[in-house]
């Protein structure tokens, strides 16, 4: 469905198709950012140097 679609569908102007789509987009992000994407912690970075280290024998890449 295009913004031209809910345009005609909702009878709400263009923009304020894609200001409120881009809003609630936003919202989305906020609320799930670190629920999906938690912020990397030492351990988190320690078990990605080892995994470098076992796996390509490349150590200290971080």
């Amino acid at each position: 469905m295009t913004f031209t679609d809910l345009h005609y569908a909702y009878r709400l102007g263009p923009s304020t198709i894609r200001k409120i789509v881009r809003d609630v987009c936003r919202k989305i992000w906020e609320i799930l950012l670190d629920e999906c994407i938690p912020p990397p912690s030492d351990k988190m970075w320690n078990e990605c140097e080892a995994g470098f280290a076992n796996n390509a024998n490349f150590p200290n890449c971080f």
